[in-house]
C-alpha cells in the first residue's frame, strides 16, 4: 500500500498540475484494496477476492473520475457534465478492470503455487 502511494505523490510532483484534492481522492481510492482484502480474508475461495477486486476497480473508477468532475473545472457542475466525465472516462473502465483481475491473479496464483508446489512435486514422485 506505501509503494502505490509513494508513486503518485512522487508522479505529482513531476507532473505537477493535478488539483491536491484530486490526487487525496486518489490516494484514498488506492487504499481501498488493502481494506477490501482485510475484510475478505475471513472468506476462503476465489469468488470474494473476485468480488472484491470488481469493487475495488468500480469504486476507484467512481471515486476518481467524481473528483475530476468536481475539482478539475473541465466539466461544467451539473448532471450533464457529471455524465460527460463518466462516460469521457469509460474506454479506461475495462483496462482497469482487467489489469486488476490479471495482477490478482498473479499474485495470488503466485502465493497459491509457492505454498502448494512442494506438496503437489511429492505426489507426482
Amino acid at each position: 500500500m506505501i509503494v502505490p502511494l509513494a508513486a503518485v505523490l512522487l508522479s505529482n510532483v513531476a507532473l505537477a498540475g493535478d488539483d491536491w484534492r484530486i490526487t487525496l481522492v486518489v490516494c484514498a481510492a488506492i487504499t481501498v484494496p488493502a481494506f477490501a482484502g482485510m475484510l475478505i480474508r475471513r472468506w476462503p475461495g476465489a469468488v470474494p477476492v473476485i468480488a472484491a477486486v470488481l469493487s475495488c476497480s468500480l469504486i476507484f473508477f467512481v471515486a476518481t473520475n467524481f473528483a475530476v468532475w468536481a475539482f478539475s473545472g473541465m466539466y461544467p457542475l451539473t448532471w450533464q457534465g457529471l455524465t460527460q466525465c463518466f462516460i469521457a472516462a469509460l474506454p479506461f473502465l475495462d483496462k482497469t478492470v482487467l489489469g486488476d483481475l490479471f495482477w490478482t491473479a498473479v499474485l495470488f496464483g503466485g502465493a497459491w503455487l509457492m505454498q502448494h508446489v512442494p506438496s503437489l512435486s511429492r505426489r507426482a514422485l
